[in-house]
């Protein structure tokens, strides 16, 4: 009897490439197949939303967001945001729409089908709203009765994540030049075109602007990966002062 021949399992590239092609295969049926534009944003979104709730430290929650500081003050909804749930155990959610404190944010996104110039500047605009939040910084107790000392909040990262992109050189120097316009609140800090790479700012000083984009085969893993290496870098949010938001009761 022949031996039946075992088939090599998929290496690590090829895994990765695999899902890359998922993805932007499900974000063009939503693109074409879902017309009314609320719709087809919210589509687009969870997509990316799963992608990162499936790649992700479990440590790490993704959803769609408003984000709230002690004062009352809100920032514009944001399509995507990274926040802690083990320091900062304390989100509000009314009707479907959640509300995430300041200080439990690690990063924002804006998800757009496409990366345009108004697109771009909405998503400087949203990541300003949530960085100019006031953030509360706590000591943290552990179990053995160590006490941690208030930390500063990181920088909150972000970024925008899209299928495609509208310039004939989709990842050349016009949209290079339109990161490097956005800086202080409003800069970005990577992000994602499925279609044509993922990309990091490595210097967004304006008299030197550098950014790393990767091949466009090995864009949405490029992404998450870069994405994890920022996170673990930033270790862990601030304590939330608890007695800040209290007293609004």
């Amino acid at each position: 009897m022949a031996k039946k021949k075992t088939q090599n399992p998929p290496s690590l590239s090829e895994l990765f490439e695999g899902y890359q092609k998922g993805l932007i295969a499900n974000l063009g049926i939503s693109r074409k197949l879902i017309t009314h534009p609320v719709a087809k944003g919210d589509a687009t979104e969870l997509r990316w939303i799963k992608m990162l709730r499936t790649y992700l430290p479990t440590r790490y929650q993704v959803e769609r967001a408003f984000v709230i500081d002690s004062d009352g003050t809100l920032s514009q909804q944001q399509d995507l945001v990274i926040f802690d749930r083990h320091f900062s155990l304390f989100i509000f959610e009314h009707e479907g729409i959640a509300y995430i404190p300041a200080e439990s944010v690690y990063a924002v996104f804006e998800v757009k089908p496409e990366i345009t110039p108004k697109y771009l500047g909405y998503a400087g605009d949203k990541a300003e709203s949530v960085r100019r939040l006031k953030r509360t910084s706590g000591r943290i107790v552990q179990a053995g009765g160590d006490i941690h000392t208030p930390k500063p909040p990181p920088p909150i990262l972000a970024g925008i994540l899209a299928l495609d992109c509208k310039w004939k050189e989709p990842m050349g120097a016009k949209f290079k030049g339109y990161l490097q316009g956005l800086s202080g609140d409003r800069a970005l800090n990577l992000g994602c075109v499925a279609r044509h790479g993922a990309f990091e700012i490595t210097n967004g000083t304006p008299a030197s602007f550098n950014w790393d984009i990767s091949r466009p085969d090995t864009a949405v893993m490029s992404f998450v990966l870069t994405l994890t290496r920022l996170l673990q870098r930033m270790g862990t949010v601030p304590a939330i002062q608890i007695d800040e938001y209290a007293k609004h009761l």
